[in-house]
């Protein structure tokens, strides 16, 4: 009987802080700069603002891995640190907050701090939602409706804000 295999994100292995470029663990927070900072803050008609570190774009989210003869796509070691230390870090908030799971088609503003004019912005939808999902933020990632609402430009505070 062969013994199950471990899923690529269930390993922790050490990467390089997206912010500070010091290593880390997976999935864990940055002792040197405390990536990923995250805060919510709740807003005078029930909702609540959202402040989350910008993501790894979708052209950086995938690279090719070889699987026999075989040459596939597998998660980036950046994007799979994003998903886990974002994810890790929000859903507690989401817990004390008693901010229940997205269950319908929802429309999700946003706000984006970009490093770069030439940075496009749909490129950080995906990788936001898998988060978001993980996290428990929303039951499936289909769901989300993204309007983007806002996009400023400012190489030292990238961000990416949620309402």
């Amino acid at each position: 009987m062969r013994t199950p295999q471990r899923r690529l994100y269930e390993r922790r292995i050490t990467v390089y802080c997206q912010k500070c470029k010091a290593p880390k663990d997976e999935g864990s927070r940055c002792e040197s700069c405390g990536f990923p900072d995250i805060s919510i803050r709740p807003t005078a008609d029930g909702r609540f603002l959202v402040f989350l570190p910008l993501c790894p774009s979708t052209n950086a989210r995938m690279i090719p891995v070889r699987r026999g003869h075989y040459v596939c796509d597998a998660l980036s070691p950046d994007a799979r640190d994003y998903i886990a230390s974002v994810s890790a870090e929000l859903a507690p908030m989401l817990l004390e907050l008693s901010i229940p799971p997205i269950k319908t088609w929802t429309s999700l503003p946003l706000w984006l701090i970009l490093p770069r004019t030439s940075s496009d912005c749909h490129n950080f939808g995906k990788l936001l939602f898998d988060t978001l999902e993980r996290a428990g933020a929303v039951e499936n990632d289909r769901y989300l409706l993204p309007h983007f609402r806002g996009i400023w430009h400012d190489r030292d505070s990238a961000a990416i804000v949620k309402l």
